[in-house]
């Protein structure tokens, strides 16, 4: 079965990061954040939050709070309690960057990145030589773009350690990261000078090799898993990788020319924002994503993460 269009929300801005809780879809717009029911799709949450660059989840909680969502703009970070969608904490910490994983948050800006810990203490500084734009978290280590144009070079840092466990050159700017136990996945926008097309890389954790990448030619951006299948945003277009061959399988006609900037899949659908004009288009997946709906979730169920750099827990960076 091919994707198709299930619902759109139309946003007053243009949206920019977007994550998933299990009950809202979150997404920042310029001037704001709004939750959006996933089972009306209707937007029933507004926090007024500027200026917004990216958001995370602490997949974690206690059992006496609902998920803590993160939100950085360029000058601080702030907690929000998705429960009754307020802001409850602010770290003077700016971001290009945010991701949660492993056990703490991570923020980064430009060349350093700021580990904090669940009480909101500041756990490590970490200078990043290369500075970094986006970033993401495995099991065991967190990853650092630095967004440079032209080609790029990628940071990871070995979590407990905070010690630079390699570097690797990228043929392209480094945008947003995904990483799974067999490889970590990272959307590029692709150094028109040199002609480079590339549009996505894995990276093979083992080795910090690069071990494939997809020259489709478009600016990607966010990205996320449904099931097994990867799906990546990327200017004008959508495209699927299946992670159990790391082909593309698919590239759904689903914007009408419209560019895609972020994605995040939950609770068998796939939820796209769209710049022009501000949207969040929710897709069915068909034969290329996890189709349990919400009337009835997977046995433990799963908190799926995008952030600029957006990641999904269990496998987010």
């Amino acid at each position: 079965m091919n994707p198709a269009v299930e619902a759109t929300v139309a946003l007053d801005d243009g949206p920019k990061p977007i994550v998933t809780t299990t009950r809202r879809i979150w997404v920042a717009t310029p001037v704001e954040i709004v939750g959006i029911d996933p089972g009306t799709n209707t937007i029933v949450d507004r926090i007024a939050r500027p200026g917004t660059v990216a958001m995370t989840v602490d997949p974690s909680p206690t059992n006496s709070e609902p998920l803590s969502l993160y939100a950085c703009s360029a000058l601080d970070t702030v907690k929000i309690d998705t429960g009754r969608a307020v802001v409850t904490a602010t770290y003077p910490y700016g971001c290009t960057g945010i991701t949660f994983g492993p056990n703490a948050l991570q923020i980064v800006n430009e060349t350093r990145v700021v580990e904090i810990g669940p009480s909101g203490d500041v756990i490590a500084t970490i200078d990043v030589e290369h500075g970094g734009s986006g970033v993401g978290a495995g099991d065991e280590s967190v990853w650092v773009a630095d967004g440079a144009p032209g080609a790029g070079t990628i940071t990871r840092l070995g979590y407990g350690t905070h010690a630079v466990e390699a570097t690797i050159t990228t043929p392209a700017t480094t945008r947003d990261f995904l990483a799974t136990h067999t490889g970590t996945w990272v959307t590029t926008t692709p150094d028109r000078a040199t002609g480079d097309a590339t549009s996505l890389i894995r990276i093979d954790p083992a080795t910090n090799q690069i071990a494939q990448t997809y020259p489709e030619g478009a600016d990607a951006g966010g990205l996320d898993l449904s099931g097994r299948f990867l799906w990546v945003a990327a200017t004008g277009s959508v495209f699927v990788v299946d992670t159990a061959t790391n082909v593309i399988v698919a590239r759904p006609d689903l914007l009408d020319g419209r560019a895609a900037g972020y994605v995040v899949a939950s609770n068998g659908s796939v939820w796209l924002t769209i710049d022009s004009p501000g949207a969040v288009v929710r897709v069915d997946p068909g034969s290329f994503g996890d189709s349990t709906s919400a009337a009835n979730p997977p046995a433990g169920t799963r908190i799926e993460v995008a952030g600029g750099c957006p990641t999904t827990i269990g496998t987010r960076a």
